[in-house]
Formats: structure tokens, C-alpha cells, sequence
């Protein structure tokens, strides 16, 4: 599972764990704080094309599975 946010300026994230939302003060614009150890900018639309949602600032961080995650418990791996 991977997050995706937009902050304040538009720019588009992926992150490993849930963001916190850090708001903005008089110098600096709003931001996410990742709470993992990952995070990556993303092209603009990149959020929209692989979720079809369109995302802002003003918007909680999107958790995606993927198209084909199936939590099945037929495919977890057995005893070893």
C-alpha cells in the first residue's frame, strides 16, 4: 500500500506510511511530513491517472492498494 497527497503548492507525493498534514505559517506553505522512510515527488496528473481521483491540499492522503491486490486468505503463504 502506498499513500498519495497533493500539497499546498500542487506538487503530487507518494509516500511508504501515512503523512501528517503540517500547516502553513506566515513563510512557509503547507506541506506533508512523511512518517516513513520513503517518499517521492511525482509528475503532475500522475495521482489522477493511476487512481482516477483528482486530488488537493485540502484532501487527507489517499491509501492505494493497486488493481490487483486481493487479500484473499487463500494466498497467503503457509507454514513453513
Amino acid at each position: 500500500m502506498v499513500y498519495f497527497a497533493v500539497d499546498q503548492n500542487g506538487d503530487e507525493w507518494v509516500f511508504d506510511y501515512a503523512p501528517r498534514r503540517r500547516i502553513a505559517s506566515a513563510t512557509i506553505k503547507g506541506y506533508w511530513d512523511a512518517t516513513g522512510e520513503y517518499c517521492c515527488e511525482l509528475p503532475t496528473g500522475t495521482i489522477e491517472r493511476i487512481t482516477d481521483k483528482e486530488l488537493s491540499w485540502d484532501d487527507p492522503p489517499y491509501a492505494y492498494v493497486g488493481d490487483n491486490y486481493d487479500p484473499s486468505p487463500d494466498d497467503q503463504p503457509g507454514p513453513m
